[in-house]
């Protein structure tokens, strides 16, 4: 972009331009994550050939680049609504003391 570092470019950029920048990011994400993607797909590429060469007839093969993911697949869950009856039905069996065995 022509700043040797992001930091001089934050000093001129106005909040429009920031909006802007975040709202593309969200549509094609230009951060780790990117990287992360990268990497699970050369990571998918070579677990898929070693498969169909090594693996055995039968065995579970990976089905996409996500499950390379350091995150998992989870990330790109849609959020659920839930009411407030809700967050505190889980937070009770969450909290919950589980009883001891003897």
């Amino acid at each position: 972009m022509g700043y040797p570092h992001p930091d001089y470019w934050l000093d001129s950029i106005t909040s429009a331009q920031l909006a802007e920048w975040e709202a593309y990011d969200r549509i094609e994400p230009i951060g780790g994550y990117r990287q992360d993607y990268r990497f699970a797909q050369i990571c998918y590429l070579i677990f898929d050939l070693a498969q169909s060469i090594y693996g055995k007839k039968g065995q579970r093969r990976v089905s996409s680049p996500m499950d390379f993911m350091p995150w998992g697949p989870e990330v790109k869950k849609p959020v659920v609504k839930q009411s407030p009856e809700q967050i505190k039905e889980v937070l009770i069996k969450a909290f919950k003391p589980k009883s001891r065995v003897k």
